[in-house]
């Protein structure tokens, strides 16, 4: 029942982005906790010494090895690309990771990884944030021409972009476009 809101039944935002989310068994196991506590609770004073040592054993072990699980996980939340790459590797059409990694690649100064996954995201869907990006990173590098046709791309998808229609007339102005520049300026 706790899971019935996140099967997919009904479209809620946080669709959009994963229909795989591993996360949402957390609201699901609060009941079985709850039961297991419970016989616990029930069937501890009831039992002889030996239950009980064996039953404090039992708890222990699973508390470890509960705990080994954890630390296992824990490296995939190192830093940003470590997870958005971890991500990648058990959903390769996520977008988002995709999309995210590219960020990240960029604000490192990895120009080339960065394009890859922004191209990467634009394979999978087609994304206004990720042809301004992309536009972002190839003006960058002098690669005007293709910057421009990028923030070309966001547009139609977004025509209302602030953002790709300042780029864009920032692109175009270096080229000597300067009426076109001011007309996205305008936008």
């Amino acid at each position: 029942m706790m899971l019935f809101p996140v099967l997919g039944l009904f479209n809620i935002y946080l669709m959009r982005y994963a229909l795989v989310a591993d996360h949402w068994k957390y609201h699901a196991i609060i009941g079985i906790i709850a039961l297991f506590a419970g016989v616990g609770v029930w069937a501890w004073p009831r039992k002889s010494m030996g239950w009980n040592r064996t039953g404090a054993v039992l708890g222990a072990g699973v508390a470890i090895g509960l705990g080994i699980l954890t630390w296992n996980q824990c490296h995939i939340y190192k830093d940003r690309e470590t997870l958005f790459r971890d991500t990648i590797s058990k959903c390769h059409q996520c977008w988002l990771a995709h999309f995210n990694l590219g960020q990240e690649l960029y604000e490192q100064g990895r120009l080339a990884e960065a394009i890859e996954q922004y191209l990467q995201t634009l394979r999978i869907t087609p994304d206004d944030g990720a042809h301004y990006n992309l536009g972002i990173v190839l003006d960058k590098q002098g690669r005007t021409e293709e910057a421009i046709d990028h923030y070309l791309q966001a547009l139609q998808i977004t025509p209302d972009y602030a953002e790709a229609h300042n780029n864009l007339g920032v692109a175009l102005d270096k080229q000597g476009r300067t009426t076109e520049a001011i007309d996205h300026y305008l936008q």
